[in-house]
């Protein structure tokens, strides 16, 4: 697994520095309130992740199986209720398939799509620990 830090840029600004192994990102506040904004938002980065994880984990089975699939897009659009000051109440995913692919693969292809390892985080609870440490 990789090791992942985040940093924040600077005091006057809530974008994060973020480094993965080797990759470097940039995240930042949602655009309604850092009007500045350089990089997706925390969400953001979470709905790319379930629409490259469903992505990758499609076309790996595409792959074994021996489906022609020349592309995959994945939609993913969170569902919000504004009488619940904006609660995150379903994440949408549409799942758009390019080859020649049959209804019973299409079908296989759905299943798979909820086996993506993010999809699974996201549907279950799983705990987060957290401890701090000051650095002065």
């Amino acid at each position: 697994m990789s090791n992942v830090i985040t940093k924040m840029q600077s005091p006057q600004s809530y974008a994060q520095m973020i480094t993965v192994d080797k990759f470097n990102l940039v995240s930042d506040a949602p655009k309604n309130i850092s009007a500045n904004s350089v990089g997706p938002d925390p969400h953001e980065l979470i709905y790319a992740a379930l629409g490259a994880c469903t992505s990758m984990t499609m076309q790996m089975y595409a792959q074994r199986k021996g489906m022609d699939i020349q592309g995959i897009e994945v939609d993913v659009q969170p569902v919000t209720d504004a009488s619940k000051h904006n609660e995150l109440t379903l994440i949408k995913r549409l799942v758009k398939v390019n080859g020649q692919v049959n209804p019973e693969a299409m079908e296989m292809l759905a299943r798979v799509a909820d086996k993506c390892p993010i999809h699974k985080l996201l549907v279950k609870a799983v705990p987060i620990e957290t401890s701090f440490e000051n650095l002065n």
